[in-house]
């Protein structure tokens, strides 16, 4: 793959003006706002690219939408449009409005930057996590996850970025870790295993423990059958779809998220899997370069799972359950290969989509660069 010239860092997310969750726009805001200054202050040159799946007919487009700044800094912004008729080829498309999937893979097929970092559009992230994204700390062969903290939605717009940072430290709901929801509000958890055999996987934990202290020579077959067991790593599935970050060029060996015509549940945690079955390391930042999620009506929470559940089911729209992604990876170890990957034109990859910058249109945006 020819090397182009670029920003270090692309990040990915995918949208359209439809009040998804209530008060989208206040929220997307927050967003565009806290990354063009979050890459000014730590000096990041990057793009932000916004796939606008479907636009609705009845609402402005997100570049009208939205407030934009007298001039980039260091993060430049592509507004990429999937237009309506695109959208119409997928038989599901007058139940789902937005495959986000598919659209974030239009953007990161398009993407400029050596890393790509695949995101959501209600974040605001810390100033250790932009930190840890600056070109010295990124290498290729690794998967970076973060840590997401839920916060209360009434982020205050017109504050600044400090300010809106402060509030979201002091309005914590919810913290998504590797292991569990942690409600500190409540000082209570709510267990989450990344494997449906909960039981099972409690005992291995204890015996890869207690045969490493006390039989170290057993140590290393031990460890073979946690990993056929187990899979290549116990990775940190839980919300790692607001904050997936690789080289670019992983990202086209994967060929990015599965592009299966379904709620994007667990689509997110596929693609994790598939990385490390390729054999990149997992990095998980720790609880400090966090990332912040701005509450909405819509979307998984593990309080309100079984209303969702039966939302899709009423409404006709499949998805795919932690269960049915375990079989997947199960059979995945087994032959070592990639599950649900998409195909090679993935990324809407024959469709020439146009594209907006509030500052201006470049002398070569019309050839929009492909992986």
């Amino acid at each position: 793959m020819t090397r182009r010239s670029g920003p270090h860092l692309s990040l990915v997310a995918a949208a359209r003006n439809d009040n998804h969750g209530g008060d989208l726009l206040r929220r997307m805001q927050i967003f565009v706002n806290g990354i063009l200054e979050q890459c000014r202050r730590h000096d990041v040159s990057a793009e932000l690219i916004v796939v606008e799946w479907n636009p609705p007919e009845d609402k402005p487009p997100l570049a009208e939408a939205l407030r934009w700044p007298g001039e980039p800094g260091r993060c430049e912004v592509r507004i990429i449009t999937v237009a309506p008729r695109i959208h119409a080829r997928y038989p599901l498309g007058d139940r789902i409005p937005l495959f986000q999937m598919i659209a974030k893979n239009a953007g990161i097929r398009r993407a400029r930057g050596e890393f790509i970092l695949a995101t959501n559009i209600d974040l605001l992230f810390s100033d250790q996590v932009m930190e840890a994204m600056k070109p010295e700390h990124l290498r290729p062969g690794f998967l970076y996850l973060s840590e997401r903290w839920d916060v209360d939605r009434d982020v205050p717009l017109e504050a600044s970025l400090d300010e809106q940072l402060a509030y979201c430290r002091d309005h914590v709901v919810r913290v998504n870790r590797r292991d569990g929801w942690y409600f500190p509000r409540e000082n209570r958890r709510r267990a989450f295993f990344p494997y449906p055999w909960d039981r099972l996987y409690t005992f291995l934990r204890r015996m890869q423990t207690a045969t490493a202290i006390h039989h170290p020579h057993r140590a290393r077959s031990f460890r073979e059958l946690w990993g056929w067991v187990l899979g290549p790593k116990e990775f940190h599935a839980n919300a790692c779809g607001d904050f997936t970050l690789m080289a670019r060029r992983h990202w086209a060996e994967l060929h990015a998220y599965p592009e299966a015509e379904i709620y994007s549940m667990n689509l997110d945690s596929v693609l994790c899997h598939n990385a490390l079955i390729a054999g990149l390391k997992e990095l998980a930042y720790g609880s400090t370069a966090r990332i912040y999620h701005i509450e909405h009506a819509s979307g998984f929470t593990p309080e309100g799972e079984s209303l969702l559940n039966a939302r899709l089911a009423s409404s006709g729209i499949p998805q795919l359950t932690w269960s049915d992604a375990e079989a997947l990876f199960c059979r995945a170890r087994g032959t070592k290969t990639y599950t649900l990957l998409a195909p090679d034109t993935w990324g809407l990859a024959a469709d020439d989509l146009p594209e907006w910058s509030p500052w201006g249109s470049r002398a070569d945006q019309k050839a929009i660069s492909r992986l």
